[in-house]
């Protein structure tokens, strides 16, 4: 019977099904996700142990949490995680405001940027904006397919920033093809942070091309998405088709899992720390590291 048990797991693997056996909330339980159907250097399907946790007793980041404009933001976003981006970090006005890791992300993506010869000095345009603020910015737009609509932009989660060149206008003409633009596109992983809406991305996020809009999602998704020419709409689905995936990044072992709840209990990794984003689509990215 144990034989067969085994076996029937096996091939679960194989076909890609996330198989979990479920036990009282004390114990852990064996979790077995599908090798991915690729097979790309550093990257291998995932083998922890998990733990059964509440639902409302987990702290929900909201790192990976997708808005854009089908997804509506559902609640509003922590006030006391929004700090100001000035003084330390260069603004076209001393008011921006925005969420306190992404503006840790930002901070440390420009002290890089520094070091960099022929860029041009950053500096942050836009961060967090309350509903009335986004509300006020389409209704007043000429061209909204750079604006979503209040409930639906990301700049509400206060994850994303504009970040631009000093003395460069916004516009996806004057800043495209820059050392600037190409710099930030190619490094910004580096620091937990993606290009949100890329050129070639278009029909999937529904958003005209801003090579200037940046938001943060944590390092090991975002060199994922850099490193497979992945938007955050893709990643998701990704996620929730294969499970998650295992791999190492400056020596630190990541391991990422899709979970949806049962019961309002969700399964998280035993003896490792995590964090845990709803995906705003029924689910959670759970982030392990060791």
């Amino acid at each position: 019977m144990k034989k067969a048990i085994i076996v029937l797991l096996c091939i679960a693997a194989v076909t890609g099904i996330f198989f979990l056996t479920w036990r009282s909330e004390t114990e852990t339980v064996p979790v077995i996700i599908a090798q991915l159907d690729f097979d790309p250097a550093n990257i291998s399907g995932v083998d922890i142990q998990l733990t059964t946790a509440y639902r409302n007793q987990i702290h929900d980041t909201g790192y990976l949490k997708l808005v854009n404009r089908d997804l509506y933001m559902s609640r509003p976003t922590d006030a006391s995680q929004i700090i100001p981006v000035w003084p330390g970090i260069a603004v076209s006005r001393t008011d921006i405001t925005i969420h306190q890791t992404a503006r840790t992300a930002i901070a440390a993506l420009f002290e890089e940027a520094r070091y960099i010869d022929g860029l041009g000095q950053f500096h942050v345009t836009s961060g967090y904006r309350s509903f009335d603020r986004q509300r006020e910015l389409y209704t007043g737009a000429v061209d909204r397919s750079y604006v979503m609509p209040p409930g639906h932009s990301e700049h509400q989660l206060g994850l994303a920033a504009d970040i631009l060149v000093v003395g460069m206008p916004m516009s996806s003409a004057q800043m495209s093809g820059t050392p600037e633009a190409v710099w930030l596109a190619e490094n910004a992983w580096r620091h937990g942070l993606i290009l949100r809406y890329p050129r070639w991305a278009i029909d999937i996020t529904g958003v005209a091309y801003e090579p200037w809009h940046f938001r943060y999602v944590g390092l090991v998704h975002a060199w994922y998405m850099r490193a497979h020419d992945m938007v955050l709409e893709q990643y998701l689905e990704y996620l929730e088709r294969y499970g998650g995936f295992t791999t190492v990044l400056d020596g630190v072992t990541f391991h990422v899992l899709y979970a949806r709840p049962t019961d309002d209990m969700l399964y998280v990794p035993y003896g490792l720390d995590f964090t845990v984003s709803t995906s705003n689509r029924g689910g959670y990215v759970i982030t392990a590291m060791e």
